[in-house]
């Protein structure tokens, strides 16, 4: 019983114990999900590390074991389980209508969880055996730049977004920057690498420096270090694919940046991987060669420039620790150094560094060694510049680099150095050695200058005198000298006369003279260009001297003998110019002399001597040069000569002598290279031409010398005129198709002009099968004035033709019709400029090939101008379109496009008479069109036909101008289908600058009744300019806010008589970026901003948002129906408002108006306010900030102008205009009105008086005669005769203005004064009559002010305040102030009234003194007295030449009118008679309908006849009036020179008497 009780009992506690155990997943199923939920958390942590395991092996180049990758395969469907599970037990399933659990599920579910469990922690156990608890940690993110160093300049703006451009591109992988040493490259490189780290652009960036010598291993352990690697192996190669395995991950972005590269890196060897094997890995270098980007094969290759020397002086400021209450002594010298740096920031740096906290001493001797080129020392810690520089000197790899190099330190600072020059100095040096071909010797000098440019240590320029230019930078320039004088080649430049030299050792000497103890036995090189005398016993002492240039800076010709130059016997280039030589027979003494130049000298003739002793010359350069005799002759018999360059611009224009000429022409057989030009034809584009190795440049040109004919073949460059061969074409007739069909000819550029029988260039109708390919190689092709061309070839297009043709210019040819046919415009791939001027017969530029008309739909043959940027046809009056539509969608790259005076031009592109109307057009986008020009085409209507869709996204500029018919409003129809907003806005016109000059259009923007479902179209537009919309009321058109001038910052409105609203509702009044508001001459304007009824009603008049809030400059000018600018509900004030201009608005009565009462308007910047004829203006104006006002005729307003003179607001105005950036024409403009105010202000104070202005008399009018201007002089001056007493003086009445002006007498008939008798302290003025005249006169105090606060200038005489004028003192006095007036020229004292007048009365006074008065002596009263009698007739006769030259003057200018007017006048009724013709024509049958145009085209015919025949008339009067008014100058002339040299006299005759005469006082 107690076994069954036990087993009992053992049973029911093992089912208890079991059933609890079950019982516990259903209540303790919250416990399971979190125990799980830890499970998994710790299950995922595991597999991380394990994966990092993984990862960072991958990373070291370790392979894993397979145990890991089955672990984590293992381990991830058991993850994915328990997220399964994880994701039920969220579920929380329950029953009886959710009262209770469902504990069923839950007791099924925990015991799954359980079961994971088990496995998840069985899993963990054996993952952490495969984690790595230990590592090396990360470094930070990147070097942390200095605030300094971090100095952003809008300079390397451009560079920086290059580079991270380049950076973001997945299409670049290797990128070069490059820079002269110091000019920050090292600096952009950290801060990009902050800047990729920071935006998380890459993974891993690497900062490598390389430096000059490149050790493959050190690279690549700085590559290893920051990426936490290690190598296995020791051998370069597998360290180097150990390297690129690395840097080539999946999953991992890298960029290396590769710091100060000297030469070609092998990235192979280094194991950084690139081209298409480099993965995720970018490469950017920095170095100070151009050619070490090249050869790294660089996608992206961009320059560092140095500062400007704004940015420059901001660096050196904030390195110096200049603030603003330092001394402004060093702050000049400061800045003297920190130009003297020119931008380069290590030199910057390094000199602030270096002078921070020193005393002035310091700064001016560092400031004195940079201006002589002495290195400044350098505070240790700095980074020297010196040193900086002088490792790119050192790495240069030639000698013939380093001495070349050296030879460039010889020019002056800032010189551009002409390339050409360079090239045959250096030749004539030695620096390439011997001379065995000129052209190879030249080929090596070039290589050295490319070496140099590319490694930054001199820099391109271009010069317009002197073409392709080098240049030095001042700095480089400065080692360059330092450098030349350790390697003991002095190398001096001294631009000042009697400059002493350090040493006597000089190599390289550029001076303006020789000092005479100088020992010049070891010079090379010198040059001399001076205005002083040459001693010819300098050269006697230059036994080394190899290269010579002497140069003349004198107005004239300077004599110069070439037996001086006998000495030099080692001399082998000699460059001369501006010289009167005479007989250069003694040249050939210099046996060795193999270049020699001659500019703008004079000499007999070249001798033979030329041809028998100087057997070594080679190069031969003749520029206008005077020579009495013919040198091609000479020229032709040297037969070694390489290289000739004569230019002879006196060449004449006779036929006969033409022929004479080309006939004995002849050159020699081994020249290599030629400049060639003769005439003056072409001398306009010598500057273009005068380029190529091969030029030749004729004004005459015949093919009966074969010499000249082989030359023109020979040449690069060829430039004809004046073709008389006869022949109807170039090709074959004047030149003539080589055997096998092939046209051997390396023209580059053809230039032909002016032939009466050329009809084509090339004409294939009967050698079509013998001919190859024709002018395969021409870039640039120019025709100008063949009256008969009729195409540019005939017969069938030779394969290749124009192939690589880059330029066409077209003018002037009347019959041609048509340029290309399609199958020719195929060829013109390489084309970028097209320009086709006054060729009136032209009507198609591509014209339809019938043969392949067919075949134009295939996409191949529908791009045709592919790289045309240029486009431009000007007077093509029956062109009817310029390219059909169905080819414009080629134009991808066309940037400009300018047409005008196309009279049949109704649309810029159009359809072509075999494409049909009903065709469908494509969509044309013009995404590089920047500029669009119209210009006086009569009958434009648009760009495009109307059912084309076209967008022009890039368009800046849009210059319409006189095309009455044109209008760029969008079709209401089209407009109202669309839905998007930004849809219609690429309808519009997307410029930034749009200017619209004499159209018919009623407005410019037009969306009537058009819906833009509320939201505005934001025009992108900057600048809009409208000029004489005779039609226009309203800019734009539209529902209310229609329209969004954001982007608007100048707006101009002229002559557009019926606009009464220049914002109307349509558009929103926002403003936010208008700076600039001109409106001139709109009559019937009523408002700026039109003001609607719901504006008003929702106003606040205390809280508005200015509609205008950057406005700077307002112009209003005559519009006399406004009456007001802005009201309260559209704008409450100006801000920023900085000039008021309004001139003529009568109705006028507020500026800002408020419905309430008249506003006060505060305008806290207005500094320049202009308010003429505004009589109904009242409203009062705060103007705290005025500095200059000009207020005339505003009669209800208490302003007045602020300025008495017109000196005084020009100078005022000069001050202004840095703040305002006031334009020429309008302060042109603002000095003439008012100067136009300041005459009939002092015309109202004084009806009766004369007023002077302060021009000479000749400028006022050009039609005065003599005997008027001699009549106006002796009013001005005035004669009477004069007695003295003791107390009194005579004076004459002179005109003056009503209020005195500063330093001249002030008179008046009204006011006198009583003669003050005692000695005690009195401030009245001394007052002396005229006895006469009964004229007062009053002397005016020195330092006296007037009524507005101004100081007067020292008149005749001056009565101090504390010291009465006895009669002596006064008459010393007067004496100092003639002497004072003596000083200044005879043009100031005869153009100024108060001048004249204060000389005047002291002579008059000084000459009429008693004889018994002792004050002066005999000898100055009688210098006096002469001045006296002479000064009337001195002034007379100055006032009465300069009037005489100035009438010359502008007699010619009105020549010039009056020679260009008939022209136009002739043209314009030429085009008024064709005009005329076709409407009869066109119109046919409703002829008498339109009766009332051709009868007012006709009368207006007349009008211009008439008015050319007048002109001509004028013409001719003038033409005739001409040599009197050239004789009247001559003698102008020479009078003003009598007068000048007079008065001179009279002035020192003056000066020695008073000397003498002086008394102590």
């Amino acid at each position: 019983m107690d076994c069954i009780i036990g087993f009992a009992s053992s049973i029911a506690r093992d089912l208890a114990c079991g059933a609890v155990d079950e019982l516990r997943y259903p209540c303790c199923f919250n416990n399971f999900v979190d125990d799980i939920q830890r499970k998994e958390d710790a299950l995922i942590r595991t597999r991380n590390g394990v994966k990092s395991r993984v990862k960072h092996a991958k990373k070291q180049a370790i392979k894993n074991t397979e145990v890991f990758d089955a672990w984590l395969e293992g381990s991830s469907p058991l993850k994915n389980n328990i997220e399964d599970l994880l994701k039920k037990a969220r579920t929380n399933k329950s029953c009886c209508f959710g009262l209770c659990p469902n504990w069923i599920w839950r007791y099924h579910l925990a015991k799954k969880l359980s079961k994971e469990k088990q496995e998840i922690e069985k899993c963990i156990e054996e993952g952490k055996e495969y984690i790595q608890f230990e590592r090396v940690a990360s470094l930070p993110p990147t070097l942390h730049l200095s605030a300094a160093k971090r100095l952003k300049f809008d300079s390397m703006q451009y560079p920086y977004e290059q580079l991270m451009e380049a950076l973001k591109d997945d299409k670049v992988t290797t990128i070069g920057l490059y820079g002269m040493g110091g000019c920050g490259k090292t600096t952009m490189a950290l801060e990009l690498m902050r800047t990729a780290e920071t935006e998380h652009l890459f993974d891993k960036v690497l900062f490598v420096p390389v430096s000059s010598k490149v050790e493959v291993r050190k690279i690549q352990d700085k590559i290893a270090s920051m990426l936490q690697f290690e190598f296995p192996e020791d051998g370069d190669r597998e360290r180097a694919q150990r390297l690129s395995q690395r840097l080539t991950l999946d999953d991992e972005s890298t960029l290396v940046i590769l710091d100060d590269v000297w030469q070609l890196l092998d990235f192979g060897e280094i194991g950084i991987p690139s081209g298409e094997d480099h993965g995720n890995c970018k490469v950017l270098i920095t170095t100070r060669s151009g050619t070490v980007c090249g050869l790294m094969d660089c996608q992206r290759i961009i320059h560092l420039a140095t500062l400007t020397d704004e940015e420059a002086w901001f660096l050196f400021q904030k390195q110096a620790n200049i603030s603003l209450d330092m001394d402004n002594n060093l702050k000049q010298l400061g800045r003297l150094i920190s130009d003297e740096c020119k931008g380069l920031p290590v030199a910057i740096a390094a000199m602030a560094g270096t002078l921070k906290g020193k005393a002035e001493d310091d700064w001016r001797v560092a400031l004195d060694r940079l201006r002589r080129s002495i290195p400044v020392n350098i505070e240790k810690g700095l980074q020297n510049p010196y040193n900086c520089l002088r490792v790119s000197y050192n790495n240069l790899d030639t000698e013939e680099a380093k001495s070349l190099f050296l030879l460039c330190s010889v020019f002056p600072e800032d010189f551009n150095i002409p390339v050409e020059t360079l090239i045959r100095i250096a030749i004539g040096l030695g620096i390439v050695g011997e001379v065995r071909s000129l052209e190879g010797a030249r080929n090596e000098v070039s290589a050295a200058k490319n070496m140099l440019i590319s490694s930054c240590l001199l820099s391109l320029s271009h010069d317009n005198d002197d073409g392709e230019c080098v240049k030095m930078h001042d700095l480089v320039r400065n080692i360059a000298l330092w450098i030349a004088k350790e390697e003991n080649k002095m190398v001096k430049c001294a631009l000042e006369k009697d400059v002493t030299f350090e040493s006597n050792s000089i190599k390289y000497l550029w001076c303006k003279e020789v000092p005479i103890d100088l020992d010049c036995s070891s010079i090379e090189f010198l040059c001399i260009k001076t205005d002083l005398h040459i001693s010819d016993e300098i050269f006697e002492r230059m036994e080394s001297l190899k290269v010579l240039s002497l140069c003349w800076e004198g107005t004239h010709r300077r004599a110069l003998s070439i037996a001086s130059f006998k000495s030099l016997l080692n001399l082998r280039c000699l460059f001369l110019e501006w010289w009167e030589l005479g007989d250069i027979s003694s040249i050939g003494c210099m046996k060795k002399l193999e270049s020699l130049t001659l500019c703008l000298c004079s000499f007999f003739e070249l001798p033979d001597v030329v041809t028998t002793q100087l057997t070594n010359l080679r190069l031969l350069h003749l520029s206008k040069c005077d020579i009495e005799t013919d040198p091609l002759g000479v020229i032709g018999r040297q037969q070694l000569l390489e290289e000739l360059y004569f230019y002879d611009y006196e060449w004449g224009f006779d036929i006969g002598e033409h022929a004479e000429f080309l006939k004995k022409f002849s050159v020699p057989q081994a020249l290599r290279r030629y400049q060639i030009k003769l005439g003056p034809e072409f001398e306009d584009y010598e500057k273009e031409i005068l380029s190529g190795h091969r030029t030749l440049v004729l004004s005459y040109f015949d093919t009966s010398n074969a010499a000249v004919v082989d030359l023109a073949k020979k040449a690069d460059v060829l430039l004809l005129a004046n073709i008389k061969a006869g022949g109807k074409n170039i090709i074959p007739d004047i030149f003539q198709i080589e055997s096998g069909g092939a046209m051997n000819y390396r023209w580059i550029e053809l230039w032909l002009r002016d032939s009466e029988t050329i009809e084509c260039l090339v004409d294939t109708r009967s050698h079509y099968r013998q001919v190859g390919a024709l002018f395969s190689e021409l870039r640039k092709l120019a025709i100008e004035r063949m009256e008969h061309l009729g195409a540019l070839y005939h017969g069938m297009p030779p394969a290749g033709l124009f192939k690589n043709l880059e330029q066409l210019y077209i003018y002037k040819c009347p019959v041609l019709t048509c340029l290309f046919v399609h199958a020719v415009a195929r060829n013109l791939i390489q084309l970028e400029k097209l320009e086709i001027v006054s060729c009136d017969g032209l009507k198609y530029i591509m014209a339809d090939d019938d043969t392949e008309v067919k075949e134009i739909n295939r996409e191949d043959d529908i791009l045709v101008f592919s790289k045309l940027k240029q486009l431009r046809i000007n007077g093509c009056s029956m062109l009817e379109y310029t390219i059909p539509v169905a080819f414009a969608q080629s134009l991808v790259q066309l940037e400009s496009l300018e047409i005008s005076r196309c009279g049949e031009l109704k649309q810029v592109f159009g359809q072509s008479m075999h494409q049909g109307h009903n065709q469908s057009e494509p969509d044309i986008e013009l995404l590089a069109l920047e500029k669009l020009q119209l210009t006086s085409n009569s009958n434009m209507v648009s760009i495009f036909p109307q059912h084309c869709s076209a967008t022009l996204p890039s368009l800046y500029e849009f210059y319409l101008w006189d095309c009455p018919k044109f209008d760029v409003a969008v079709n209401s129809s089209k407009a109202n289908r669309w839905k998007d907003v930004r849809i219609i806005e690429k309808e519009f016109l997307t410029s930034k600058s749009l200017v619209i000059n004499n159209s018919n259009m009623e407005s410019i923007f037009n969306l009537d009744r058009v819906d833009t479902h509320g939201q505005p179209i934001t025009l992108s537009l900057q600048h809009l300019r409208v000029l004489y919309l005779c039609r226009m009321k309203y800019i734009c058109v539209g529902l209310e806010n229609s329209f969004a001038f954001q982007h608007l910052k100048k707006l101009e409105i002229y002559g557009c008589e019926k606009v009464e609203v220049i914002f109307p509702v349509s558009a929103l009044r926002y403003l936010p970026e208008l700076e600039r508001l001109e409106i001139t001459e709109c009559q019937a304007l009523k408002q700026i901003i039109e003001e609607d009824v719901e504006s008003k009603r929702s106003s606040n008049r205390f809280h508005r948002q200015p509609c205008f809030p950057k406005l700077a400059a307002l112009f209003v000018n005559n519009c006399h129906n406004l009456k007001r600018l802005f009201c309260v509900s559209a704008s409450n004030d100006l801000p920023n408002l900085k000039l008021l201009i309004i001139w003529g608005a009568s109705e006028l009565e507020e500026l800002i108006s408020d419905e309430i009462g008249k506003a006060k308007v505060e305008l806290p910047k207005l500094k320049l306010a202009v308010l003429t004829y505004l009589s109904s203006l009242c409203q009062e104006i705060e103007l705290p900030s005025l500095m200059l006002r000009v207020v005339h005729d505003c009669p209800k307003l208490s302003l007045t102008s602020s300025f008495p003179t017109l000196e005084e607001f020009e100078g005022k105005l000069s001050e202004l205009n840095k703040d305002l950036e006031i334009d020429e024409f309008y302060r042109w403009k603002l000095v003439k009105m008012v100067g136009e105010i300041i005459k009939s202000d002092s015309r109202v104070e004084d009806p009766t008086k004369e007023v002077t202005t302060y021009f000479p008399v000749g400028a006022e009018d050009e039609t005065r005669s003599t005997m008027e201007i001699h009549q106006s002089i002796k009013r001005d001056i005035g004669e009477g005769a004069a007695s003295h007493n003791g107390k009194t003086v005579t004076l004459s009445n002179h005109s003056q203005s009503a209020r005195p002006k500063s330093g001249q007498l002030v008179n008046s008939r009204h006011k006198s004064y009583s003669h003050p008798t005692n000695k005690n302290n009195d401030n009245r003025p001394v007052i002396v009559r005229d006895s006469e005249y009964d004229v007062p006169i009053s002397f005016v105090q020195i330092g006296e002010e007037d009524n507005n606060d101004r100081k007067i200038a020292p008149s005749v005489s001056v009565l101090a305040e504390k010291h009465p004028v006895t009669e002596e003192n006064l008459v010393e006095k007067v004496v100092a102030d003639i002497e004072e007036s003596l000083k200044m020229p005879l043009k100031d004292i005869a153009s100024s009234e108060a001048n004249c007048l204060r000389l005047l009365t002291a002579l008059k006074f000084l000459s009429h003194l008693p004889l018994e008065d002792e004050t002066l002596s005999s000898g100055l009263k009688a210098v006096i007295d002469s001045l006296h009698q002479e000064f009337p007739s001195i002034l007379w006769s100055f006032k009465q030449a300069f009037a005489a030259t100035h009438r010359f003057a502008v007699l010619e200018e009105k020549k010039r009118c009056i020679m260009e007017e008939p022209s136009y006048q002739n043209e314009k009724a030429y085009e008024m008679e064709e005009t005329v013709k076709k409407g009869i024509i066109r119109l046919g049958k409703e002829i008498e309908d339109c009766e009332a145009e051709p009868s007012s085209l006709e009368e207006e015919k007349k009008q211009c006849i008439f008015e050319s025949t007048r002109m001509k008339k004028e013409s001719e009067s003038v033409r005739r009036d001409i040599p009197q008014m050239v004789e009247y100058q001559r003698k102008a002339k020479q009078q003003l020179f009598g007068v000048n040299y007079k008065w001179s006299a009279l002035c020192s005759q003056f000066q020695l008497n008073h000397m003498v005469a002086r008394r102590p006082s």
